[in-house]
Order: structure tokens, then sequence, then C-alpha cells
């Protein structure tokens, strides 16, 4: 009898900094727990956000 059992967490990180977002792609392949993590560049332009106007 064979189990399998895959985990897919997905997480999405928008950095400010090249240099940060550099740093996290070179983790990729790390060990995080018992599993090794993958750290991949957006396959879509990333647009920023407008600010929305306060609403206090």
């Amino acid at each position: 009898m064979f189990i399998f059992m895959f985990i897919f967490i997905f997480i999405f990180i928008f950095h400010v900094k090249a240099e940060s977002a550099i740093a996290a792609l070179n983790l990729s392949g790390s060990v995080l727990g018992s599993l090794p993590i993958r750290v991949s560049p957006s396959k879509t332009p990333v647009r920023p956000r407008a600010p929305r106007p306060a609403t206090h």
C-alpha cells in the first residue's frame, strides 16, 4: 500500500527592494521544517495598487 501526501501552500510576497527579492529567490531549495521550499519570481507583472482614501 502506497500513500502519497502532497502539500501545496502558495504564498505571494511583494518586495519593495530588488535586493530583498533576490535574497528570497536565493532561499529556494532551503528546508523549512522537513520540506524543501520553492521560491520563484512572478510570471505576470505586478502593478502597484492605487492608495485608498482614508475613511476615518
